[in-house]
């Protein structure tokens, strides 16, 4: 991992060889994270670029913000602790300009959810403007180059993939009468994320049955 390798360097030189760099990093468990990292592809010269937990049981967290119409259900709640995201992903999301986000979405209605037209959009205050999801493969591809990661095996990097992909929220496949499904989004951050900034999740595209009409949510998440 050459961010966190330089750094580590930097630290065992004078100060004035203006030559190297350090990358800065927000906490020391961050730091601690990126050496180790770097130190684990040094010595294995191989493995999994990130040991990210299958996604787990959320059924019982309160998730903060909750809506419903129409016979749906939909509950939301951003994912800003740090602790969780290290000991879920092995690193920070958030440093990493990516906010992620549980939502469950549950079907209380006669017929199935078409989720396929979904649209999320997460809707700050400052910065203004609505912001768009990536799909979870792209998510972990920023988190690799955040952290510099070059050193793994071509099977432990899929191994990392599959597992963080196991996270993401499945809007491919109908949502039948009387199931709830849970997931995350990952929302591109612009600039620096503060959780005290008034935010919102709008969805809209979800539609019941075959009809035509969708059903329109909007959450306020702080």
């Amino acid at each position: 991992m050459a961010t966190s390798l330089t750094e580590s360097a930097s630290e065992s030189r004078p100060a004035d060889q203006s030559f190297v760099k350090a990358t800065v990093f927000r906490s020391k468990r961050a730091r601690a994270l990126a050496v180790g990292l770097a130190l684990a592809g040094l010595v294995s010269g191989c493995g999994k670029p990130f040991n990210v937990k299958t996604a787990p049981d959320m059924r019982e967290r309160d998730f903060g913000s909750r809506a419903a119409s129409s016979g749906v259900s939909l509950q939301a709640a951003a994912i800003t602790d740090e602790d969780v995201l290290y000991d879920t992903f092995d690193a920070n999301l958030i440093m990493a300009g990516l906010l992620p986000m549980r939502v469950e979405v549950s079907n209380e209605s006669v017929g199935p959810l078409n989720l396929k037209g979904a649209r999320f959009e997460l809707r700050q205050s400052s910065p203004p403007g609505a912001i768009r999801p990536i799909d979870a493969r792209r998510a972990f591809k920023r988190l690799v180059l955040f952290y510099g990661v070059t050193t793994y095996q071509i099977r432990g990097y899929r191994q990392s993939e599959q597992d963080f992909l196991s996270h993401a929220l499945d809007v491919t496949s109908p949502l039948g009468a009387g199931e709830s499904r849970q997931g995350l989004l990952f929302f591109p951050l612009r600039g620096e994320f503060d959780k005290a900034t008034p935010s919102s999740l709008v969805v809209r595209g979800i539609r019941i049955g075959q009809g035509s009409s969708d059903v329109r949510f909007e959450l306020k998440l702080n």
